[in-house]
């Protein structure tokens, strides 16, 4: 299931046979796609967890600055 797949109108539609709407879907795979990112992190060490707490606050921060550019041209 791809966004690009599935107008506006379809997205809170119930998909046969499951109990999640399209959105719910498509969010739980994005939430899935980061798991499996995190999991290439060695959490077992020290650099590993550096590397991982490294790559989270970039993410997050680069996410942040997006909604805040949003946020001032509304």
């Amino acid at each position: 299931l791809a966004l690009d797949e599935v107008n506006d109108g379809r997205l809170d539609d119930r998909i046969r046979g499951r109990d999640r709407t399209v959105r719910e879907q498509l969010v739980h795979v994005a939430f899935v796609e980061l798991m499996y990112a995190a999991w290439t992190f060695d959490l077992r060490s020290r650099e590993g967890i550096a590397d991982f707490l490294a790559w989270t606050r970039t993410v997050a921060s680069a996410r942040m600055h997006v909604a805040d550019l949003h946020q001032l041209a509304h």
